[in-house]
């Protein structure tokens, strides 16, 4: 959504863009919360706190990160840039958990 901060459009394109941004985030929070909601009732009081916690970390920590990433020289790609380095760390960090769970024959 921030690369459309540096294109000049009508307010009708970003209305568009901000519906279907929101959009998309409403349906992956649903997804996740639905599938908190099916974990095994043995140990659904301990994952949904878990769950709750670092949802409400990430929502706190990662407006924080953004500020501090804008408070640099260059604002806008420096937070680009720790947003790739975040998703590339949770990249590995998956890939390295299915590896574990589902090791190939």
């Amino acid at each position: 959504m921030g690369i459309f901060l540096l294109v000049s459009a009508p307010l009708v394109l970003w209305i568009l863009f901000a519906i279907l941004y929101m959009m998309g985030f409403s349906w992956l929070t649903t997804l996740m919360d639905v599938r908190a909601a099916s974990v095994n009732k043995a140990v659904a009081h301990s994952f949904i706190g878990i769950y709750t916690m670092w949802s409400d970390i990430g929502a706190a920590i990662g407006p924080i990160i953004v500020y501090l990433a804008f408070s640099f020289n260059g604002g806008m790609i420096t937070a680009s840039i720790l947003s790739v380095i975040i998703l590339i760390g949770l990249g590995v960090k998956w890939k390295v958990y299915e590896q574990y769970i589902f090791p190939l024959p």
